[in-house]
């Protein structure tokens, strides 16, 4: 399995679509403790702020990266699960292998190795 990266942009906030309610069946038993739950959807509207400012920290790393010539390419080796990182020039040549803590000083605004 291949990762390539692209940049990344927040998504335009989109409403919420009203699910219809179902209809009530008709039931012969008498009505339970379940019947009369509420449900609550946990699933927010948008991204905590936490969340919004890493997606624009890695957005920023994204940037910095194309704008010095390089890109990197994720790839996952199927039998040991293991992931290499290559460095890659804008023609798509290799140009080295970054270790996952790399990668990571990278994204926090190291410079290359």
């Amino acid at each position: 399995m291949s990762h390539e990266i692209s940049n990344v942009t927040a998504a335009p906030l989109v409403a919420p679509v009203a699910r219809p309610s179902r209809p009530a069946a008709a039931s012969t038993t008498a009505p339970s403790a379940a019947d009369d739950a509420v449900r609550v959807d946990t699933t927010p509207s948008q991204p905590p702020p936490e969340v919004m400012d890493q997606i624009a920290s890695a957005s920023a790393a994204y940037d910095r990266l194309t704008a010095s010539g390089h890109r990197l390419h994720f790839d996952v080796d199927q039998s040991t699960g293991g992931v290499s990182i290559q460095l890659h020039g804008t023609q798509g040549n290799v140009l080295g292998t970054l270790s996952p803590s790399q990668v990571l000083d990278v994204a926090a605004g190291a410079s290359l190795p």
